[in-house]
């Protein structure tokens, strides 16, 4: 899509980074950050937290229809190249200031805890898989 669109010279593609630091100061100095993901985000992606954290806009995929766009956040269906580049478009053109509740790994952790016990407490009556 990048060499389609002919964009090369405005995307960088980072790879791996072993220092967190590293990740955020090149989000900190980024326009959007686009994460792909071909089975859509998990909220638990360290990427997906990553920028999540730095309050910049964020395209990313979902295959869930409850996902919709807010707070500098905004969702594509995987593999669907039109809606992705609607999105990044968006995403730039949006001017509304970002801010957020950090995400960390924590508060996921919690999260999920809070699901499970409610979850042991109905004895699994709500559980959907």
């Amino acid at each position: 899509l990048i060499e389609k669109l002919k964009i090369k010279d405005k995307v960088v593609i980072t790879g791996f980074f072993e220092d967190e630091k590293d990740v955020a100061d090149l989000l900190k100095i980024s326009d959007v950050c686009v994460l792909p993901f071909t089975e859509g985000v998990k909220k638990r992606n360290g990427s997906f937290l990553a920028a999540y954290n730095q309050e910049i806009p964020v395209v990313t995929t979902s295959k869930n229809n409850k996902d919709i766009d807010g707070n500098g956040i905004y969702y594509a269906k995987p593999n669907n190249e039109e809606e992705l580049l609607e999105k990044i478009n968006k995403a730039l053109d949006d001017k509304k200031e970002i801010k957020r509740d950090e995400l960390t790994w924590k508060k996921v952790a919690e999260s999920y805890k809070k699901s499970f016990n409610e979850v042991m407490k109905n004895g699994g009556k709500n559980y959907k898989k």
